[in-house]
């Protein structure tokens, strides 16, 4: 699944605030923020033991379907990030909350079943330069965890919530605004 963190007070953000003491320069030091965004991606449920009508029948476990899962996100994170010459080194973490969601009317045959990422976080390392005294471009990775829930509707037994980990990376762009102020823009 694809997770678009976007920042700015518009559209979709990640406002971020350094204390006084902080660098001047974008992601050093200490920082605090929100965070809005929109996530995609695809969800496949298997019956093991419905068997839907020729062709979908394959070797093992029968296959519903892909579906597309789709929603928005808020969440906060936290980070610090120092400068090692002229590369900003950083580590950050990240907790949102999501309606990602998605769902298929043929599950097994023909019954609704559907999946949803209820939220999600991340702690990742983050490597970077300056572009310009205001403006920062990394490259950032690590770990995530979401939180899943997936239901359908033939057994209410196979309704069940869980907790995933994996990986994410991605890049991003940080532009210094006014005071202790910045903004990004992260693809993860």
């Amino acid at each position: 699944m694809r997770i678009w963190k976007v920042a700015g007070l518009f559209a979709g953000s990640f406002l971020m605030l350094s204390p006084a003491f902080a660098q001047s320069l974008p992601g050093t030091g200490p920082f605090i923020g929100t965070s809005a965004g929109y996530g995609w991606g695809a969800s496949q449920q298997r019956d093991d033991f419905v068997t839907p009508p020729p062709p979908v029948v394959q070797n093992g476990p029968v296959n519903d379907g892909d579906y597309d899962v789709r929603g928005a996100s808020v969440g906060l994170g936290a980070g610090y990030g120092f400068l090692l010459g002229k590369l900003l080194l950083g580590v950050e973490a990240d907790i949102s909350w999501s309606g990602i969601d998605g769902s298929s009317s043929v599950c097994g045959g023909n019954h609704t079943c559907g999946t949803e990422l209820d939220a999600y976080g991340t702690l990742r390392g983050k490597v970077g330069t300056h572009l310009t005294p205001a403006t920062l471009i990394y490259a950032t990775g690590g770990l995530a965890v979401g939180r899943i829930h997936a239901y359908d509707q033939l057994d209410p037994s196979y309704e069940g919530t869980r907790t995933k980990a994996g990986w994410t990376f991605g890049a991003g762009i940080e532009q210094k605004l006014s005071g202790p102020w910045s903004m990004k823009l992260d693809y993860l």
